[in-house]
């Protein structure tokens, strides 16, 4: 699997399988404006991606192993979604918080996304009139990331039931051990209820996987200098019932 840092969704009632594929294996320069404003990435070093497209309950699109990426990635705007033809900023210029909830009630779009981060971007961004629905992170990769220590990240999520779109808002916390390379996490929802991930893995440079014993996983990378933020997505299966499937994407700060 390639290196990458990103993951837009569009999900309407079925499965969503986890999937890695896409972008660029070079970092990306960052220079943080000293007003505190967005980072700036260099124009010839693009975010790496991950994403996979759902409408009406049927995948249509996604990187499945790079085969069939979306020729708009990669793309070098961490601001903005750039797939399936869309074209949409993800949150107005000064427009911070934990979980934003926005609405254009004229264009049927509705957006739920995290504001706590300065790498990275997430959350759901829907089209009620298409009855699609983006779950999505995208992010500057770190450049490197700590070799030993350990860290506490905390932050929030959000989550979709995909069967009857339902969206709910949520935390996030982890805890890494760079010396062991490995990690474990919780999200808290306030619709879904909890997810335990007990075991985790970090994979090549920025990148980690995590899971439970069960049927509960994701994937996601760590942004900013020294990893300072991290961010991801995670599904939970119901393989009796995949009505109660989940799908979700979180943004995380060290502590």
């Amino acid at each position: 699997m390639k290196n990458t840092f990103a993951l837009i969704a569009i999900l309407s009632a079925l499965t969503l399988t986890a999937c890695g594929g896409g972008g660029s294996d070079s970092p990306v320069s960052v220079n943080q404006p000293s007003n505190g404003g967005n980072p700036v990435v260099n124009p010839n070093q693009p975010l790496n991606y991950d994403y996979a497209i759902f409408e009406n309950g049927k995948r249509v699109d996604g990187p499945s192993w790079a085969d069939n990426a979306e020729p708009t990635y990669p793309q070098n705007r961490l601001n903005i979604m750039n797939l399936d033809g869309r074209n949409l900023e993800i949150l107005p210029t000064g427009v911070t918080g934990s979980i934003v909830s926005l609405e254009d009630k004229s264009k049927g779009i509705r957006k739920t996304v995290g504001g706590n981060l300065s790498y990275a971007r997430y959350g759901i961004i829907s089209y009620d009139k298409e009855k699609k629905d983006y779950v999505f992170f995208q992010g500057i990769p770190s450049v490197s990331i700590p070799k030993s220590g350990t860290a506490t990240y905390k932050g929030y999520a959000v989550a979709i039931r995909p069967s009857d779109r339902e969206i709910s808002k949520g935390t996030s916390s982890f805890r890494v051990d760079f010396t062991n390379k490995t990690l474990t996490g919780e999200i808290k929802t306030e619709k879904f209820g909890d997810f335990v991930f007990n075991q985790g893995t970090i994979d090549k440079d920025d990148s980690f996987y995590i899971k439970d014993d069960k049927n509960l996983i994701g994937y996601g990378e760590f942004a900013g200098t020294n990893a300072a933020e991290m961010a991801g997505e995670f599904s939970q299966r119901d393989t009796s019932n995949p009505k109660n499937d989940i799908y979700g994407t979180f943004g995380a700060k060290k502590q």
